[in-house]
C-alpha cells in the first residue's frame, strides 16, 4: 500500500473517532498470519496479535520498523538483551 493511500485512510480513521471513545486516536490492530506454502493460503493465528492507539501514520511506520528491525534481529540470533 502506498503512503499516500495509507495517509488517506488513517485521516479518514482519524475523523470518525472524532465521535468515537477515542478522541484524537486511532484503534490499529496488527494480525499475525502464518504463510502456507503447501496449501498457498494464509492462516490467521487465533488470538495473536497486538492493539494500541495511535496518533499519527508517522507513529505506525515507527512502530513498524521497530518490530521489523526486532523480527529480522531475532531471526539472525541477535538478542535484543545483549
Amino acid at each position: 500500500m502506498n503512503q499516500t493511500r495509507s495517509r488517506g485512510i488513517f485521516e479518514q480513521a482519524l475523523k470518525g473517532e472524532t465521535f468515537g471513545p477515542h478522541p484524537g486516536y486511532v484503534d490499529l490492530k496488527i494480525r499475525i498470519s502464518i504463510y502456507n506454502s503447501i496449501s498457498q493460503q494464509e492462516e490467521r493465528l487465533p488470538d495473536k496479535g497486538i492493539e494500541m492507539l495511535v496518533s499519527s501514520i508517522d507513529e505506525v511506520d515507527t512502530m513498524l520498523e521497530i518490530i521489523t528491525k526486532a523480527l529480522r534481529d531475532w531471526v539472525s540470533g541477535m538478542s535484543p538483551y545483549q
